[in-house]
Order: structure tokens, then C-alpha cells, then sequence
């Protein structure tokens, strides 16, 4: 497998941070960084620590989770618009009968 070099602007605390959690586990920095970016690529990894962070309870996570995912059904299956500007989402919504 190819490889390729790719440089990252991170805070260095959190690189120290992370560095000493891969050490901890034998794993290198870029072992840790290379496993989240293929996880991330193939969707089989959520960006919880995001979701932390708001301290929203949840159940309420869960159900944004459930809708996100129900609105991607739907736009996958032509069920709502998509606009390739806001001037034409704009002109939809001025145009609108409902």
C-alpha cells in the first residue's frame, strides 16, 4: 500500500496529549492519526467528542442522529430540492406557493 505525507496544524498540547495516549497503547502518533482518517473515510466513526462538548443530553443526540439520517434518505430518493447556489435557493423560496 502507497502511502503519502501529509502535514496537520494541530495545538501542541493536544498532539503531546494524544502522542502519550498512542504511546500508552504501543501505537505512534501517526498510527492514531492514520486509523481515525481511514475510520472516518469508510464511516465507521462518529465525531462524538463533538457531541460532548454541547452537554446536551442524550436522547437528544440520538434523535438529531435519527433525523439526520432520515433526511439523508429522503434527499437520496429525490424527495427534497438541492440548490447549487443561495441565489437559487432564494428564488425558490420567493417562488414558493405553499
Amino acid at each position: 500500500m502507497s502511502q503519502q505525507t501529509t502535514t496537520i496544524r494541530l495545538d501542541p498540547k493536544w498532539k503531546k496529549k494524544a502522542a502519550k495516549r498512542a504511546q500508552e497503547m504501543g501505537l505512534s502518533f501517526s498510527d492514531i492519526v492514520r486509523f481515525f482518517v481511514q475510520a472516518f473515510a469508510e464511516g465507521k466513526v462518529s465525531l462524538g467528542f463533538i457531541e460532548e462538548e454541547t452537554k446536551y443530553p442524550p436522547e437528544y443526540i440520538a434523535e438529531l442522529h435519527k433525523e439526520i439520517e432520515e433526511m439523508e434518505r429522503m434527499r437520496k430518493e429525490g424527495m427534497l430540492k438541492e440548490f447549487s447556489t443561495v441565489e437559487d435557493f432564494m428564488a425558490d423560496l420567493d417562488n414558493d406557493d405553499s
